[in-house]
């Protein structure tokens, strides 16, 4: 096991070698550009997303600040407060960028009205997405079934292909409140809010909100202290 290991890392360090610093990384499966690698080869060893070194993506984005992998796409924040996906587009809208097919390479999640808006944070589910802005408002898009993605009014049959801020449609229920942190599960979604309160919605038996409740939550729910407590 320890030769297994000894040669998986010096791997990894071959692969890292004589790249340049705050460059992103990506193993694993390929299939559907997963790794926005440029393909759909699969790896053992991390890659380097070469595209991002490009002068056109430099520009733009400076470097990935920070990412989040889904079951099979992924999400980043640049320097500069840009969403980029890459990955399967699922036909469902995760990517935010449509419809259209997989993205091979990291692209920017703009439309919506998302672009321009600094993002802080991403998080990629299963099947949708999240991101937190500069503001704390919440954006999400992608598959609406089971009301994971939190926005008042909207058909858990019709996927969202374009980011839609959440936070700021009629009854979300952190009005006058920032969110802190996000984070999108598999069918479900969550929050934390900039006063420490934790926030829920989407599958009913993913939530923990009580007991035997298995019904979605279209909008954000407060977990309350009662059942936090062990």
């Amino acid at each position: 096991m320890t030769g297994r290991a000894d040669d998986a890392i010096g791997r990894i360090r071959a692969a890292a070698r004589n790249v340049p610093s705050r460059l992103a990384f990506a193993w694993g499966d390929g299939a559907r550009g997963r790794l926005g690698t440029g393909d759909e080869s699969g790896s053992e060893v991390p890659l380097p997303l070469w595209s991002l070194l490009r002068r056109r993506a430099r520009r733009r984005w400076n470097y990935v600040a920070s990412v989040s992998c889904g079951r099979s796409h992924s999400l980043g924040v640049s320097a500069r407060g840009a969403v980029i996906a890459w990955g399967d587009s699922g036909g469902d809208g995760r990517l935010g960028l449509g419809r259209g097919e997989a993205a091979h390479t990291p692209q920017e999640v703009s439309g919506g009205g998302l672009g321009g808006r600094p993002a802080l944070q991403v998080s990629a589910g299963d099947r949708h997405s999240l991101c937190l802005d500069s503001e704390g408002f919440i954006w999400s898009w992608g598959c609406s079934a089971d009301r994971r993605l939190g926005i008042a009014g909207q058909d858990a049959s019709d996927d969202v292909l374009w980011p839609v801020c959440a936070s700021k449609q009629p009854g979300w229920p952190l009005a006058g409140v920032k969110a802190r942190s996000i984070s999108a599960g598999g069918r479900h979604s969550c929050c934390v809010d900039d006063i420490g309160r934790l926030w829920v919605w989407g599958a009913g038996e993913c939530l923990g909100v009580m007991p035997g409740k298995t019904d979605p939550l279209a909008l954000p729910t407060m977990i309350d202290d009662d059942v936090m407590s062990p």
